[in-house]
């Protein structure tokens, strides 16, 4: 399934993709609120796992004016085993351009309008503000905090109504 918004398109991600997520997946400023960044052979695995992953939707997001590579869009089966989760991470040289507002609000809908999906939820750590000032402007309103990954871990949720 391809997305559009007015400035990106958002494609599933190929082998061909490689290279970007790889920048991606090892930048520190992206990195920064995931885990840290991901040494060459682990992301290979990664990588490997994220293509033959048929539960998720995995996209890459290019610009339409020059087809850059700005970031990856995925919704995903939560922790909880029950909810979709969509998560985001753009390479740090695209932050600020309102990119991640824009795809949002593109899978957002797409959650609604084709999946049918009555909420969907995002995680992510307490500390980052930037990450939770965008959860609210696309409409998500705070569920609960959770302790994972060693972090104190904020839980948003956006329903349909």
């Amino acid at each position: 399934m391809k997305l559009y918004t007015n400035r990106c398109y958002l494609l599933p991600i190929t082998q061909e993709d490689f290279k970007d997520i790889k920048i991606l997946y090892s930048d520190e400023i992206t990195r920064k609120f995931l885990g840290g960044t991901v040494l060459s052979l682990d992301f290979e695995n990664k990588f490997k796992l994220i293509l033959e992953d048929k539960e998720a939707s995995h996209w890459i997001i290019k610009s339409t004016l020059n087809k850059i590579f700005i970031g990856l869009i995925t919704l995903d089966l939560h922790h909880d085993r029950k909810s979709k989760e969509i998560s985001y991470q753009l390479i740090s040289n695209q932050f600020k351009k309102g990119y991640a507002f824009e795809v949002m609000q593109i899978v957002i809908r797409y959650c609604f309008e084709s999946l049918k999906l009555d909420k969907v939820i995002a995680e992510t750590q307490s500390s980052n503000i930037k990450s939770i000032q965008l959860l609210k402007k696309t409409g998500f309103t705070f569920d609960k905090t959770l302790y994972r990954f060693g972090e104190s871990q904020d839980l948003y949720i956006i329903s349909k109504n």
